[in-house]
């Protein structure tokens, strides 16, 4: 075997183990330090000086689901790239 069809093996455990990893941390991790309650209310009570929006629901939405939107479609394109990269064939390395 290559060392070259060895990488996407090593690879694709790599990450089937991150992405496990990161989903026992979020069921074990207690809810109680989870609480949003403070940010909420933070955002609720200054979020004409965080935003310069008058509302306070058009100052999340404007402002603030824009990063979470942009990182999902962030995590989009990489998804996106990772499985092109996996479904290549390698049958031009065999040449």
């Amino acid at each position: 075997m290559k060392i070259s069809n060895l990488r996407r093996p090593i690879l694709l455990v790599f990450c089937m183990l991150l992405a496990f990893m990161l989903i026992v941390l979020l069921i074990i991790t207690p809810s109680s330090t989870l609480d949003t309650t403070l940010a909420r209310d933070s955002v609720v009570e200054n979020h004409v000086e965080y935003t310069g929006a008058d509302n306070a629901v058009s100052a999340i939405y404007l402002n603030f689901r824009l990063w979470d939107t942009l990182f999902e479609a962030l995590v989009l394109l990489v998804s996106a790239v990772a499985v092109i990269s996996f479904s290549r064939s390698e049958d031009t390395d065999e040449g």
